[in-house]
């Protein structure tokens, strides 16, 4: 079975892959795993693959297409990443998480040691 997991950034993707995993007995994989991986490949650490890949389209598109050769070899595997549901074609079930912007934002604010400023708005369109 394949099983893609996305959404937007803090709303639980990775724990929920990571819960899947462990309850299905079938393993994961992760768009953030994949970075490292591309990372370590050119020899940089993750602050510097992130530098390099900022802005440039194609290190998404080569995550992207990593994790659907991965799922396209695998008999079972869950897959996540904020839009792995749209590249997986092979995927049975697509998983995707919604969460409130404050929710998320407190989330991304714990993970990364920041403070959550709510001075700016956010307008959902």
């Amino acid at each position: 079975m394949i099983i893609t997991v996305g959404g937007l950034a803090g709303t639980g993707t990775t724990t929920t892959a990571e819960g899947l995993s462990e309850k299905l007995d079938i393993p994961y994989i992760s768009a953030g795993f994949v970075f490292r991986e591309m990372a370590a490949e050119k020899g940089m650490s993750v602050l510097e693959f992130s530098e390099f890949a900022e802005g440039n389209d194609d290190i998404d598109k080569e995550i992207d297409k990593r994790q659907a050769e991965k799922a396209k070899e695998a008999e079972n595997l869950i897959v996540e990443g904020r839009l792995s549901a749209y590249f997986v074609d092979n995927a049975d079930l697509r998983v995707w998480l919604v969460t409130p912007f404050d929710v998320r934002s407190k989330r991304i604010s714990e993970r990364e040691e920041k403070s959550v400023d709510y001075k700016y708005w956010y307008f959902q369109s």
